[in-house]
């Protein structure tokens, strides 16, 4: 079965197909990305949990006013920082990646499903840039290799997610430690004890129903995870093969034509384990190319990069 990466990538990019441009912020872009940088260089950051039920106690709401505020706040930072302008020089487009990463790194590092939910908006931001470059400029691919490099941090197995399962689930894992990108079986079980299903919270994500804020307005553990392997298929398996068929002289004008037999021998080197998954095809190459392409050139809406 091969992945349905046009189910994955039009509703990580295109669930909102009716933006535009978004609206213009009140603070300026340069200021944004200067509070962005200090975050991402270390700026205490506390942890920031999950909305609490009516029956929380009092004591919880007050702290979670607090949490909230924080996240209000990363959150507009990250949107007044998306310029909304195709970033095409090199050094500046790794300059913003890694902005976005180092903010990815201390968020997790503070932990808490709140700041997990900001991490997947600051990855898909990443990953946004990342796609719009590699398909407007192909023959960069070392460009493009050496910014997935910078994507250190995988969502789905860092300690902040593990702790993140524990504290609203209080699920364990079942052999020790959570290897969420490796084994199938433990998201299945996850989303089941959730009451669940990945096929369920894809079929969300197709009506626009995961956005950051209704994550925010109301825990959706599944909804998160979902996300996060939206996330994973991107940075690790299909921006990889697509290198890869660059580099051994690939083209996008016939990526359907080509892809499979150029990157045969690859067998399950772009595997995705977390659906079972054993190899990625030139269909999947060229949705992500048209989803790109959607823009005319531009840089994606913040809007339909994060689903808000």
């Amino acid at each position: 079965m091969r992945i349905n990466v046009f189910l994955f990538l039009s509703s990580m990019l295109l669930c909102h197909v009716g933006f535009g441009q978004d609206a213009p912020s009140a603070v300026s872009d340069s200021q944004s990305l200067a509070a962005l940088h200090q975050i991402g260089r270390g700026l205490p950051w506390s942890r920031i949990g999950s909305p609490p039920s009516q029956q929380a106690l009092a004591s919880r709401a007050e702290q979670w006013r607090q949490e909230s505020a924080a996240y209000n706040k990363a959150f507009s930072l990250l949107k007044q920082s998306w310029t909304g302008e195709a970033v095409d020089n090199p050094s500046d487009l790794r300059f913003r990646v890694r902005q976005y990463e180092d903010f990815i790194r201390t968020v997790t590092d503070a932990g808490g499903y709140g700041n997990l939910v900001l991490a997947d908006s600051a990855r898909r931001l990443s990953l946004g840039m990342i796609s719009r470059y590699a398909v407007t400029h192909p023959s960069d691919y070392a460009t493009i290799e050496d910014l997935l490099a910078d994507v250190r941090i995988r969502l789905l197995d860092c300690p902040a997610t593990s702790d993140m399962i524990a504290d609203e689930l209080g699920l364990a894992p079942p052999s020790g430690s959570w290897r969420l990108s490796e084994r199938k079986e433990e998201l299945t079980l996850i989303f089941g004890n959730y009451g669940s299903s990945f096929r369920s919270a894809g079929g969300s994500a197709l009506l626009g129903l995961l956005s950051p804020s209704k994550m925010m307005g109301k825990r959706d553990v599944s909804a998160l995870l979902y996300r996060f392997v939206e996330d994973e298929m991107t940075a690790r398996c299909i921006l990889p093969a697509l290198v890869e068929f660059l580099k051994r002289g690939g083209s996008l004008a016939n990526v359907l034509e080509s892809f499979n037999t150029m990157m045969e021998d690859q067998g399950t080197r772009f595997a995705f384990p977390p659906l079972g998954e054993r190899r990625i095809f030139g269909d999947n190459i060229q949705a992500l190319v048209n989803l790109v392409r959607k823009w005319n050139g531009k840089a994606m809406p913040f809007g339909a990069l994060v689903g808000e």
